[in-house]
């Protein structure tokens, strides 16, 4: 199933049916292909298996509490990723929460991260592919390729909306 306009911003989910041990809905993990559509690009690059009812449990958390940062927002695509990464994964204490992050877990496991910024009206989406520094336990963030779209707040509502629809067993593969 798509959600959104793959050219713009899209979420595509899947359950498949033969990563499943039973098809009803207690089942806790409900396995399958959780995907986004960035800007025509598609994250991740791999097929990656997503325990699906917990990927979409906290992906609506966060599609629901997209901070306002109208600076964040209009900086240029690079700058405004990494200002986000830093502001997510800093050590520092503050008493701030910053909702940037709206990458699901398999992506994060993968290295790939996806960050969501509004202006109020329109929500601007960045994601890029990281590489991790084992020697530095962090990630490489010069000269990174960063693809982003741009969304209204309707097109985001639709979105959650028919995410929140979504029958994990119904018309599986």
């Amino acid at each position: 199933m798509i959600l959104g306009n793959p050219y713009k911003f899209a979420i595509i989910i899947q359950t498949i049916k033969q990563w499943n041990k039973e098809e009803s809905a207690d089942n806790p993990f409900c396995n399958g292909v959780l995907l986004f559509c960035i800007d025509g690009n598609i994250y991740t690059e791999e097929i990656l298996t997503a325990t699906l009812k917990t990927e979409v449990y906290m992906l609506l958390e966060n599609l629901h509490n997209i901070s306002v940062d109208k600076k964040i927002y209009h900086m240029k695509k690079e700058k405004a990723f990494k200002k986000m990464y830093h502001l997510i994964f800093s050590e520092e204490y503050t008493d701030i929460k910053y909702y940037f992050n709206i990458s699901p877990y398999c992506f994060l496991d993968n290295q790939y991260y996806v960050f969501a910024v509004s202006d109020g009206t329109n929500i601007r989406i960045l994601a890029s592919k990281l590489k991790y520094i084992k020697k530095y336990s962090n990630h490489k963030l010069k000269n990174i390729n960063v693809n982003e779209a741009i969304i209204s707040m309707k097109e985001l509502n639709d979105i959650i909306y028919k995410l929140e629809k979504f029958d994990y067993f119904h018309d599986v593969t």
